[in-house]
């Protein structure tokens, strides 16, 4: 019998995941783990998109491969203090010029330890009149 272990998480890479399990004294490998932020980049390649990515830095990296500056999708997750005035204008802009708008999960805000509450992902959609699209995505496998 197979383990795997999934998490809705968007403001983390799996690596940092599976260190955070590790460190609870979970014996997990790479395989064995699927976040959010991962279906979401396997939602996109399979759809072959260009798209800007408004995620947290530890995203980048999965994210940077087809980043586009004239994208076909907005990605937007817990982005924290990248949700600034430029980034949110930029994803903005490229929503009105007909770009698809497609968010990890649907929170309303969100919160960090120690912090305040913080605007997410429905300030784009009221802002456009765009419906974020949900992606719940499993590559075939």
């Amino acid at each position: 019998m197979s383990l795997r272990f999934d998490t809705n998480t968007s403001q983390q890479s799996p690596e940092q995941v599976l260190r955070r399990l590790w460190g609870l004294g979970f014996e997990v490998s790479d395989d064995e783990l699927y976040t959010a932020p991962a279906a979401m980049a396997a939602y996109l390649r399979a759809r072959r998109q260009n798209w800007y990515a408004l995620v947290d830095p530890g995203l980048d990296e999965r994210f940077a491969p087809f980043a586009s500056s004239k994208p076909d999708a907005v990605v937007v997750a817990d982005a924290g203090e990248r949700l600034d005035y430029a980034r949110l204008t930029h994803a903005f802009r490229c929503l009105m010029e007909g770009a698809e708008l497609i968010a990890i999960g649907d929170n309303r805000y969100f919160r960090r330890a120690g912090d305040e509450q913080r605007c997410a992902v429905p300030g784009l959609t009221l802002a456009t009149d765009v419906a974020a699209a949900l992606a719940a995505y499993l590559p075939p496998g």
